[in-house]
């Protein structure tokens, strides 16, 4: 977008929406939710630090030159927190990279950046950390799902490579269940999920000088619906309920809502979905727009409430070229709504999302 600031919104509980200047046009935000800090990244060079509704620091992060992906290019990419360390990740470009990426940690408590890792495969659109397992999810549109060691303390180790996962598109995206251990890409132009079980992963150091592997049971789903610019956008709700949401690009409507298994696999066992469910066309907005999903890196999340204890998703909108609502989805609501005889996609002639609180609409202003 062209547009800089920051909205922060309350979505449950009292209060209204913030607005925070800042100099640069901000693509992504990730917070740490033990201490309340929010880390967001510019296209330039900058990292804002947020604690409530102030900026507290701007930071400039090491990136070099762009990455560059399908929807466009970015010095500063994404970004995503390790809770249990208290380390943000930034995913940069660097030109002496192999890939023209990497990700550069950052010390929450001193402020102090890492020395950036070079990766051999181009960094995701999402990252995100499995702080459980001491591992980074980096799966690119060169199609090798990455993953990277973590130290103990939060620190970037080693990348390894995993190319044999599949799915037929380019991957945009990673999301995991790190309570189960299943990690999964979405698949850009097609409606394909990927899924690997890091409960059974497999690591082969490198050789020479190279980037090690890994390998595990995987799997590939392939999903009822149509999502604009196939399946991009994915996340997990953290905590035991074990759901999460997708949904497309540039425009899109419609996402799925699906379940995951509630125990760790073993034996060979390869993962799959439980169950999901397909919203084709989110309703009009309260201002009677119609809902139009965001860019890159994505306009989406999930979270577990600590109010009632649901998963919910989260998807911002862009019809006016910024966000202007939040769409909020109960994804158990949603998961158990009627479906079209024969299919997975909810029959909204008969179920009315908006009305049963399935979706329900917030302002971003």
């Amino acid at each position: 977008g062209g547009a800089t600031g920051i909205q922060v919104v309350p979505i449950e509980g009292a209060g209204a929406p913030t607005s925070i200047p800042t100099a640069g046009i901000v693509n992504s935000c990730s917070s740490n939710p033990s201490t309340g800090q929010a880390v967001c990244t510019a296209n330039t060079n900058d990292v804002y630090l947020i604690n409530g509704h102030t900026l507290t620091n701007t930071l400039l992060s090491s990136a070099t030159g762009n990455a560059f992906f399908s929807g466009g290019g970015c010095r500063n990419c994404g970004v995503a927190v390790n809770g249990l360390t208290n380390t943000a990740y930034i995913t940069v470009g660097l030109s002496d990279s192999a890939s023209g990426s990497g990700i550069q940690a950052l010390n929450l408590a001193t402020n102090a950046f890492g020395t950036p890792l070079r990766l051999r495969h181009i960094v995701s659109e999402n990252i995100s950390v499995d702080a459980g397992r001491n591992l980074l999810l980096t799966p690119g549109e060169d199609n090798s799902y990455g993953l990277v060691r973590l130290s103990s303390v939060g620190d970037l180790l080693t990348e390894f490579e995993n190319s044999t996962i599949g799915g037929g598109g380019e991957y945009d995206s990673s999301a995991s269940d790190c309570t189960t251990g299943i990690a999964l890409a979405s698949n850009e132009f097609t409606s394909n999920v990927s899924m690997a079980d890091l409960n059974q992963a497999v690591f082969t150091p490198g050789s020479g000088g190279g980037i090690g592997s890994w390998t595990s049971p995987h799997n590939v789903v392939t999903l009822d619906g149509s999502f604009a610019a196939g399946i991009s956008g994915i996340s997990v709700a953290p905590g035991g309920q074990h759901m999460g949401i997708l949904t497309g690009e540039f425009g899109g409507q419609s996402f799925a809502v699906f379940q995951l298994p509630a125990t760790p696999a073993t034996g060979g066992t390869v993962p799959a979905l439980v169950d999901y469910a397909v919203v084709n066309n989110l309703p009009n907005t309260p201002d009677g727009a119609s809902f139009t999903a965001g860019f890159d890196p994505h306009t989406i999340t999930a979270y577990t409430s600590p109010n009632d204890g649901r998963a919910y998703g989260v998807i911002a909108d862009w019809a006016t070229g910024t966000p202007s609502w939040l769409a909020v989805i109960d994804l158990k609501k949603i998961q158990g709504a009627p479906r079209i005889p024969g299919t997975h996609t909810v029959d909204t002639s008969v179920y009315d999302v908006l009305a049963s609180g399935a979706i329900r609409y917030v302002a971003v202003h």
